[in-house]
């Protein structure tokens, strides 16, 4: 079983980077099936990350760890799970 999540990141710094990051701190705790990035805005990224057998708790723990990593830079982040 899989599920796909959606991170909104609101921040100055460089998306791809971003996403390198984001892609590094999950693959510690969770099978990453896929990582996508998109623009959403200006100043916004979208990370589309398809996770393998998710769990919620997982999930809020990757968000914190991401608003951490990026600290003053991010204005904020939002998570949203996607119908599979």
């Amino acid at each position: 079983m899989s599920g796909t999540f959606l991170l909104r990141v609101e921040a100055e710094s460089d998306a791809g980077l971003l996403a390198r990051l984001v892609g590094l701190i999950a693959q510690r705790d969770m099978e990453i099936l896929a990582l996508d990035l998109r623009r959403w805005r200006q100043d916004v990224s979208e990370i589309r990350l398809t996770l393998m057998s998710p769990d919620a708790h997982m999930v809020d723990i990757l968000v914190a760890k991401v608003e951490q990593m990026i600290g003053i830079y991010a204005a904020g982040v939002e998570r949203s799970a996607l119908a599979a």
